[in-house]
């Protein structure tokens, strides 16, 4: 689908100096749903992305989005009066606009402009809207439209005598510049942010750039089948700069690629100002543009997923290139799991793609960065051998790669041979071994390999409670919740440790707190299992509940015995089948715990649940309360159903 923009920039011809907020004012406008027109909601990522930018350029920024005609010209009113003195003022807009005579017009979303006159009414006159900047000393315009315009097919041209049309006509005002781009780079169907506004914000981030030389390679970089079609009308004054606002080293920023690199962090990881991944990769390019390209993989991984820029698979390409042995493995992962990067990879083939050819490719690559020396790519490739995914499963191999890994200190890699070696997988097992390079990962800061040190000492015959609650606890203290947890869980068990229900208690609250579902559970189990003087049905049924709620769907089965048994609550069987069908649709533990745990139920709650599945079709005997195999395939038949 093709779109215009429109690019009107306003100058007085004075300089425009970094200025405080009060100098600098915006109003952003974006217009999306639209009551007689399909959405775009293209516009509002752009807005969100403009309005973050200027933010970082120290202006005052008012963002109005959805607005009906009212709410529109009063922000356009209230924006005159913030306008007024201003050093520069800048209005930004993104919606539909429309063409009728020699007029050009912003449509509020409750435009209905079906002639010459009703276009009037409904619409907003942009020389109206500019002239809310008249009092500004400099002012800048950015419009941007999209050119399917669903108006112009209702539009009744025989009315006033006015033909509509989707190109604006030129701007009245001598001293304006307009830049016309049509392009194909929005759609009502996506919402990442467009060339055009990446484009802008790349002129606007341009610490040492004017911005008429800015702006003019804005124009010129915009994806577009017919460059020919972009215009210009006037000029910009040659030194009317925006000036990036960097922070605390604004001052002090010069052609220094790692400070570039530093703000581009800043900007993606929202430390010390907003979030903008468009602005981020300004950042990361002016870096290496300055001879630093150690973010080069980001730059790729930015343009691949379509961050901050919208997505070009040939810039990703050449940016990978210039990773050296990184690209070379994002290149691995971008064959495995298709176009975009996945960094959330847990080691599952769900993610990845299926062609053999493409996984071919990918191992390919994989190798190549490993024999380059890139310890992730070493780790993973070890990881692929040890598994059999991908290339052939060769355990020595793996082994041979995971230690190539782990020498250049690559914490996962020492954490995938501790567990290669505590578990034997295609090699000895070696509990000595599996033990040093946890104790290796730990000494590099892995709060994990603590948990499987502790495990560890649990495997020793006889356990090691003392030295194991010694680690979970060391793991606590960093934060980790599971870690928590079987502090928790040694208290309850009193395994190494006096048995102590009130602390255990404390350390699954604080594991809770910190995201540990499985810990309501286990408060409920303690209550229902405790002795005398801890025993609490009615409690441990709440816990229960809690953690069926947070998902611990096999908690359902445990409350279930309860309304079974009148434990705690009322006596309820018809309850107690609906949650044992829920507990074992959902957890296939749950399943084959009740499958083979059931005769040990209450007689009347085993024909109750009989009875459902005789109602279900799913069991055709006696509803007596015995459980055999065609009671138990039954079961089975549930938890597929």
């Amino acid at each position: 689908m093709k779109h215009y923009f429109f690019l009107i920039a306003l100058a007085s011809g004075l300089l425009a100096s970094q200025g405080h907020a009060a100098d600098r004012v915006a109003l952003v406008i974006g217009q999306a749903n639209y009551s007689a027109a399909t959405p775009l909601p293209q516009a509002l990522t752009d807005t969100d992305a403009i309005v973050a930018t200027l933010q970082q350029l120290n202006f005052e920024t008012v963002s109005v989005t959805d607005a009906t005609r009212s709410i529109l010209s009063d922000a356009l009113a209230q924006f005159a009066d913030r306008a007024a003195g201003a050093e520069i003022a800048v209005l930004y807009y993104s919606g539909h606009g429309i063409s009728a005579g020699q007029n050009n017009y912003l449509l509020p979303i409750d435009a209905h402009p079906s002639n010459g006159v009703r276009i009037r009414l409904d619409a907003i006159d942009l020389q109206d809207a500019i002239s809310m900047l008249s009092k500004a000393k400099n002012k800048l315009v950015l419009i941007n439209t999209a050119t399917n315009n669903p108006f112009l097919a209702t539009f009744n041209s025989s009315i006033a005598d006015v033909q509509a049309d989707n190109s604006f006509a030129p701007v009245k005002d001598a001293g304006a510049t307009l830049f016309v781009s049509q392009a194909q780079t929005l759609a009502t169907d996506t919402e990442e942010p467009s060339s055009y506004v990446t484009r802008i914000i790349e002129a606007m981030g341009q610490p040492d750039a004017d911005l008429a030389s800015a702006l003019a390679a804005t124009a010129a970089k915009i994806d577009s089948k017919d460059a020919s079609k972009i215009v210009q009308f006037g000029s910009i004054p040659a030194r009317l700069r925006l000036g990036m606002e960097t922070g605390a080293q604004d001052a002090t920023v010069t052609d220094n690629g790692a400070q570039f690199n530093q703000l581009g962090d800043e900007f993606r990881d929202g430390r010390g100002r907003e979030k903008n991944a468009a602005m981020a990769l300004v950042m990361y390019l002016k870096a290496a543009s300055h001879g630093a390209q150690d973010r080069a993989a980001v730059i790729a991984e930015m343009y691949d997923t379509g961050t901050g820029a919208p997505r070009d698979p040939d810039k990703a390409t050449e940016w990978y290139g210039k990773a050296g042995a990184e690209g070379e493995y994002l290149i691995g992962r971008r064959h495995e799991f298709g176009n975009g990067i996945r960094r959330d990879f847990d080691g599952s083939a769900a993610d990845a793609v299926k062609d053999p050819s493409e996984l071919a490719e990918a191992a390919v690559w994989y190798k190549r960065s490993a024999e380059h020396g890139y310890a992730p790519a070493q780790s993973y490739l070890g990881y692929l051998h040890t598994a059999g995914r991908i290339v052939e499963k060769n355990s020595s191999l793996g082994e041979s790669w995971l230690l190539k890994a782990a020498g250049q200190n690559y914490v996962p890699a020492m954490m995938d041979l501790g567990v290669f070696y505590k578990n034997g997988d295609g090699v000895t097992k070696d509990t000595e071994a599996a033990r040093k390079w946890f104790t290796k990962a730990v000494e590099l800061g892995s709060t994990r390999a603590m948990i499987y040190l502790a495990g560890l000492e649990l495997d020793r015959s006889p356990p090691d409670y003392r030295a194991a609650m010694e680690l979970y606890k060391k793991g606590a203290a960093r934060g980790d919740a599971f870690a928590m947890k079987r502090v928790g869980d040694l208290f309850q068990d009193g395994q190494g440790v006096k048995k102590d229900y009130a602390e255990a208690l404390y350390w699954y609250r604080k594991a809770i707190d910190a995201g540990e579902k499985l810990a309501f559970g286990q408060i409920g189990m303690m209550y229902i299992n405790a002795s005398r003087d801890f025993l609490n049905y009615a409690e441990g049924g709440k816990w229960l509940e809690r953690a069926a709620d947070a998902g611990d769907y096999r908690a359902n089965l445990t409350l279930a015995r309860l309304f079974a048994m009148g434990l705690g609550c009322r006596k309820d069987n018809a309850l107690a089948v609906q949650l044992v069908e829920l507990a074992i649709r959902k957890d296939d533990g749950a399943r084959f715990s009740f499958k083979w745990d059931v005769s040990n139920w209450p007689p009347e709650f085993r024909q109750a649940f009989q009875r459902s599945l005789i109602k279900r079709g799913l069991y055709h005997g006696k509803a007596d309360g015995r459980f055999g195999d065609d009671a138990r395939a039954a079961i089975d038949a549930l938890a597929k159903s």
